[in-house]
C-alpha cells in the first residue's frame, strides 16, 4: 500500500508539473540585469574549449571590452552563433551566470530600447595587455634567474691545478 501511494504521488507530480519550469530562467527586465553586471556585449563565439569560449565582439552596450574576449564558463559549443552577454570581469577572463541574462541570440527589442546602439569594442591588446605583458616579462625574468642560480649549485667543486683526488 505504501509503495502504491508513493508511485501515485510521483506520477501525479510528473503529470501536473509544467514543462521544464524548474530548469528555465525567469524573464528579467534589462534595467535589473544592467545593474547586476558592469559589462554588456554582443558577439559571435569563435572557438570553444575547456578553457572557455573565445568571442569576437560586435558591440559594447555597457562598460568597456576588447574586440576579442574569453568568456568562462564556455557556451556549450555554440561556435558561429551570435550571443548576448551580461558579464563580470575576472583576473583572467569574463564570466557570466546561467540566469544573468546571457543567452544565444541577438538583443531583444526591450534591451535595444534600453541600451541604445552601443559602441564599437576597443582594439585587441597583444597577448595580455600592457599590464599583463609587464607581469609576464617579470615572471619570465624571475624564472630565468632562478634556473641560473640553481644551476650554480650543481657544478662539481673546482680542484686546484695539480691536485689529485
Amino acid at each position: 500500500m505504501r509503495l502504491a501511494s508513493v508511485l501515485a504521488i510521483a506520477l501525479a507530480t510528473l503529470l501536473l508539473a509544467g514543462p521544464a519550469s524548474a530548469l528555465s530562467c525567469p524573464q528579467r527586465d534589462p534595467r535589473d540585469l544592467a545593474r547586476a553586471v558592469p559589462v554588456v556585449v554582443t558577439g559571435v563565439v569563435e572557438t570553444e574549449s575547456v578553457f572557455g569560449a573565445r568571442v569576437r565582439l560586435d558591440r559594447v552596450y555597457q562598460g568597456r571590452a576588447e574586440q576579442t574576449i574569453t568568456v568562462l564558463p564556455g557556451t556549450g559549443n555554440y561556435v558561429g552563433v551570435p550571443w548576448t552577454f551580461y558579464l563580470r570581469r575576472n583576473a583572467v577572463a569574463y564570466s557570466y551566470t546561467d540566469c544573468g541574462g546571457s543567452r544565444p541570440g541577438s538583443m531583444t527589442p526591450e534591451e535595444r530600447a534600453f541600451f541604445g546602439g552601443g559602441s564599437a569594442p576597443t582594439p585587441d591588446q597583444q597577448l595580455f595587455g600592457p599590464t599583463g605583458n609587464t607581469v609576464a616579462g617579470l615572471g619570465a625574468l624571475a624564472a630565468i634567474l632562478l634556473l641560473m642560480s640553481r644551476r650554480r649549485g650543481r657544478r662539481p667543486p673546482l680542484t686546484p691545478a695539480g691536485a689529485h683526488p
